[in-house]
């Protein structure tokens, strides 16, 4: 039972902890993203927390549970720390993200976009903020996944689009759920809708 006005209590609301992390989490393996080749991930935030109750991973193809609260760490704020972390390693496209709400106050996803560009890598960046975007360029995709609020998610595809970020969306198909040819045809027509190309 917690105790009233505890750290856990309904009065207090739901509490995420940002840390300045000391190094750019980068994770080199050659994987799939939407049948796109990647080589390597960089992380501008690691944590369990998540803005949905359940968010899903592009690349591993799964869903996992989203925490209302907990620890982020923040990778750094610097695009030359990201630009040698991504220096070594095979040749390639990155995907950067997924992206968070501290974005606009920490800067770690643009510094992670801007650094991936300047090793001289493609990037396709993950669920991006608008408000965390490095000027365009064609070295950069950005990808949203259509679930599991395809609402909020075209919003910020379109606020992308906008800026002339090439961008889609990702549709994970779900059977009994996503998998109808109605329910593709209106997400495709939606992503269009909102700026997809």
């Amino acid at each position: 039972m917690a105790e009233e006005g505890g750290l856990d209590s309904p009065e207090r609301g739901a509490m995420i902890l940002y840390e300045q992390g000391a190094a750019a989490a980068v994770k080199f393996a050659e994987q799939e993203l939407a049948g796109r080749r990647i080589v390597a991930r960089a992380f501008p935030y690691e944590g369990d927390v998540a803005s949905s109750q359940y968010v899903f991973d592009p690349v591993e193809r799964s869903f996992s549970r989203g925490e209302p609260a907990g620890r982020i760490v923040a990778g750094p704020f610097d695009p030359e720390a990201w630009e040698e972390a991504l220096s070594g390693g095979p040749a390639g496209a990155v995907l950067v993200g997924p992206g968070y709400a501290a974005e606009p106050i920490r800067g770690a996803y643009r510094a992670a976009a801007e650094g991936a560009t300047k090793s001289g890598r493609a990037v396709y960046l993950d669920d991006p903020s608008p408000e965390g975007l490095p000027e365009p360029s064609p070295a950069f995709v950005a990808v949203f996944v259509l679930l599991p609020d395809r609402r909020a998610t075209l919003q910020r595809l379109e606020a992308v689009a906008s800026r002339g970020f090439a961008a889609g969306g990702l549709l994970p198909l779900i059977s009994g759920w996503t998998d109808t040819a109605e329910w593709i045809d209106a997400a495709v027509a939606d992503a269009a809708a909102a700026g997809a190309r």
